[in-house]
């Protein structure tokens, strides 16, 4: 093999790994952008709270402040589904498009439901409150409960963080495979040209 189909061999690899991980990191970068929109979002949320609480003295509102129901921070909840990860209590909240499949579920009185999430395929019982991985056949605790809105923001925050934090993790995983193969090519080029010079 020549030095010149090895080198263009190793280019043409470069191309190709260097196009995936480019596609990889703007992902990362746009899940960040979201991040940071919604924590500007909590965080105005909690000003307002703060400035409602700001306006109460010993629990009584005081004169010239709007009132509760017209006040721009009203306590609302919305629901919260979660799974079991962990026995006895370590309860982890689904990603926003598998919670709003399960609320549009439970709305439409489904038993049952089929999702993919993070690469895996589960099987949700309604009616038992289970989530069973197809492939694994392993079952686990849901649950659903109702929660303030403002905490929402916190715990949908949290969720996207440790799912980002995984994705993270993956890259890097990707990242350094990649450079192993590429010194591998280096090695290989380097010795198909050792060979070629003598």
């Amino acid at each position: 093999m020549g030095i010149k189909l090895l080198m263009r061999m190793l280019r043409q690899s470069f191309k190709r790994s260097n196009k995936g991980l480019l596609i990889q990191l703007r992902r990362v970068h746009s899940s960040n952008t979201a991040l940071q929109k919604k924590l500007d979002d909590q965080t105005g949320m909690l000003e307002k709270e703060q400035e409602f609480n700001a306006a109460l003295v010993d629990g009584l509102r005081q004169p010239g402040t709007p009132t509760f129901s017209k006040s721009s921070c009203k306590y609302e909840t919305v629901a919260c589904w979660e799974y079991l990860e962990q026995e006895p209590d370590s309860w982890r909240r689904y990603l926003p498009d598998a919670e709003k499949s399960l609320e549009e579920a439970r709305l439409d009185k489904l038993p049952e439901l089929a999702m993919s999430s993070s690469g895996f395929r589960y099987r949700i019982s309604l009616s038992a409150m289970t989530q069973t991985n197809v492939e694994t056949r392993r079952t686990r605790a849901i649950r659903r409960r109702e929660i303030l809105l403002h905490a929402d923001a916190v715990l949908k925050m949290t969720t996207e963080t440790q799912h980002l934090r995984g994705e993270n993790q993956h890259l890097n995983a990707v990242l350094r495979k990649k450079a192993e193969e590429i010194q591998e090519l280096e090695r290989k080029v380097e010795s198909e040209a050792g060979l070629s010079s003598t």
